[in-house]
């Protein structure tokens, strides 16, 4: 904004009479009519007397900028700026023109010369004498996958080998094809949509059915689709290009995503040797990527020009990167119940207690089995678990009734309750009382151990230890909007009833809903301690931890070992022995070499710590993508590096 001030206000001295305005930008408009000035907005008397004949245009050029002189380089731009591309017809006569109005940028500059209105250098098009230029955009994207893979067995670009005694080694430069797409904007100067990542341009001119176009028009007949001189291992630096970085936090993931739209080929390599800004992957003209360039591109295009393009074997070797972590990790899949069935649990002094058919199963905070409480009559429906040790389960008999078992901790049962509720009956005019049992589905037991909560219905009925009913407390919403699971969970005088719509509504002693939390899948089974909800969860069967908000903590599915099969947790934090967002995962196959790079994308869960849910972003078949680290890493082996601060610059 300061340079074009300073253009003004050098026009201004210079006595030419002009106005200027600056209005607001709109994004994905076309910013340019004689109705409505743009952030250029300049007009300026003539003062030559106007060329009457037409002009022969023998050349139209693209130049961009943000409320600065605009220039025909190619740009990287933040998240946030707003970029213009403007169109520069040049005739024969070595005349450019810009606008056929005085709302467009006074000045320009295209190679090392600059071009103003002032010094007729730079000119408006005479639309009245002249006729009106047609003027039409396009949008030059790769296709992401080519439409007729060069090796029968590899579906994507690659310049090596895919396969045989040669495999890995280069074969030749792989043909990456180009699409165009018109644009909706047309004119002297468009506002492209904002778009994270690498987009290329073309404009062409129809002035009197003569078409002139800008680097890169389209030639369906070469296997690339691109005009032979703008196509040379990849498309040339000669079409214009706007590179926009994220708004990621991380700035070498913000530059990272500047490739987004870039293909991935397998053996991306230089075009020009030992040149690293004629790399196909730098962001100086991109071209393709893979994992490791990836990494390098963003670095360079973050100032580190000295750098040269290197391997992931290469990066876990120590090449730019320090170790966070000596340990080699990988995750490794549980399954702590085998073909058992879970039905209900309760969190009890650091253990987890699991009930179902025939036992209640013990598990330590590493999900590893305590001991099993073995009862091969009981068919165990629901578990909770009072301060002063006592366990409370219903058991649903061969004889389908549902008694409440007591038992301590040792799993010797204390007692058996079958609760009973009054019911009511009138029948000519008649007034009859029966009682009834109850069926309940949930179970909780208050602080102290001394009143039993039942789930039956839509209602929670508290007894006493004797079996005596105490209080019925109808909750609302059950079966009017939300059908329950049929477990249940008493803590501090709330109550929390897991639901089918993948909720946990959170009820007062008067039956009031008082809170709700979003589950990603339903709960079969589930207790509230320290702030935590721990669920028996399914698909697959597992034991599952969430913050009350309904947010990942852990689970019994998944965990990181290292390389001696020990169970590892990786911290994620600000520390220099934390992994840290930005930091690079390198992994592997079992038994074979690192092959891959990774940067640690997100703490998902804000747990604080590495878990299958987190996210990476890598160099992919689908070009820079973003996946979980289960879906990336599944079970290869990985190691934790960090780019060296000494001898690259990154903040």
């Amino acid at each position: 904004m300061l340079v074009f001030g300073l253009v003004i206000l050098q026009i201004i001295l210079a006595g030419e009479g002009l106005y200027a305005s600056r209005p607001s930008v709109h994004e994905n408009t076309i910013a340019g009519s004689a109705e409505s000035a743009l952030p250029y907005s300049v007009k300026l008397h003539e003062k030559s007397l106007p060329q009457k004949d037409p002009p022969f245009l023998d050349k139209i050029i693209i130049v961009s900028g943000s409320y600065n002189i605009p220039d025909e380089a190619s740009k990287l731009i933040s998240y946030d700026e707003n970029i213009y591309l403007f169109a520069v017809v040049k005739d024969a006569r070595g005349n450019h023109y810009l606008g056929d109005d005085g709302f467009l940028p006074p000045r320009l500059k295209i190679g090392n010369k600059k071009y103003t209105i002032t010094d007729e250098s730079l000119k408006r098009w005479k639309k009245e004498l002249w006729g009106p230029l047609e003027i039409n955009w396009y949008r030059i994207m790769p296709r992401m996958i080519p439409s007729h893979p060069e090796l029968e067995d590899y579906e994507w670009y690659s310049n090596v080998f895919t396969e045989g005694p040669h495999e890995g080694k280069f074969r030749a430069f792989a043909v990456i094809e180009y699409e165009q797409e018109p644009l909706a904007q047309k004119g002297w100067i468009i506002n492209p949509k904002k778009e994270v990542g690498t987009v290329r341009f073309r404009v062409e001119v129809n002035y009197h059915g003569r078409i002139i176009s800008s680097p890169g028009q389209e030639d369906p007949s070469q296997p690339h689709r691109m005009a032979t001189n703008d196509y040379d291992k990849g498309i040339k630096p000669t079409l214009h290009r706007i590179s926009r970085l994220s708004d990621h936090k991380n700035k070498l993931i913000r530059y990272t995503e500047a490739l987004r739209g870039v293909p991935w080929c397998w053996g991306t390599a230089y075009k020009i040797a030992g040149k690293p800004d004629q790399h196909q992957a730098d962001l100086a003209n991109p071209i393709s990527i893979e994992c490791s360039d990836l990494i390098i591109s963003a670095l360079r295009a973050m100032g580190n020009k000295n750098l040269a393009y290197t391997s992931a074997p290469e990066m876990a070797r120590g090449v730019y990167t320090k170790p966070i972590d000596e340990r080699t990790f990988r995750l490794a899949t549980l399954d702590i119940f085998e073909e058992w069935i879970p039905k209900g649990i309760s969190f009890h002094n650091g253990f987890y207690y699991l009930c179902g058919k025939g036992k209640i199963k013990i598990f330590d905070l590493n999900f590893k089995t305590e001991r099993d409480i073995e009862s091969p009559s009981a068919n165990y429906l629901d578990i909770a678990i009072s301060k002063n040790g006592k366990i409370f389960l219903i058991n649903e008999t061969k004889n389908l009734e549902r008694e409440i078992e007591i038992l301590n901790l040792e799993g010797e049962v204390e007692k058996i309750i079958r609760p009973k509720v009054e019911h009511t009956l009138t029948l000519d005019g008649q007034i009859y009382t029966t009682q009834r049992e109850l069926r309940p589905q949930g179970i909780g037991v208050d602080d102290q151990g001394r009143s039993i909560y039942l789930l039956a219905s839509d209602s929670l009925y508290i007894f006493d230890l004797d079996g005596n009913l105490q209080e019925k407390i109808r909750l609302e919403k059950l079966y009017d909007s939300f059908v329950p699971v049929g477990n249940l969970c008493v803590k501090e005088n709330l109550i929390y009833v897991p639901v089918y719509k993948k909720e946990v509504l959170v009820y007062n002693l008067s039956g009031k809903v008082v809170n709700r939390a979003v589950l990603p899948d339903v709960a079969f089974g589930l207790d509230v301690d320290q702030n935590r909800y721990y669920l028996a969860a399914s698909s697959p069967f597992r034991i599952e931890i969430r913050r009350l908000d309904g947010t990942f903590v852990g689970d019994s599915e998944e965990k990181l070992i290292d390389q001696n099969g020990e169970d590892a947790v990786v911290r994620i934090g600000s520390s220099e022995d934390y992994l840290q967002v930005g930091d690079l995962i390198l992994s592997g196959e079992e038994g074979e070499a690192i092959s891959h790079t990774l940067v640690f994308y997100e703490d998902t869960n804000s747990n604080q710590f590495l878990d299958r849910f987190d996210k990476l972003i890598y160099a992919g078949h689908d070009g820079v993508m973003i996946s979980t680290v289960e879906e990336k890493l599944g079970s290869r082996y990985f190691i934790l590096k960090r780019i060296d601060r000494q001898t690259v610059k990154i903040d």
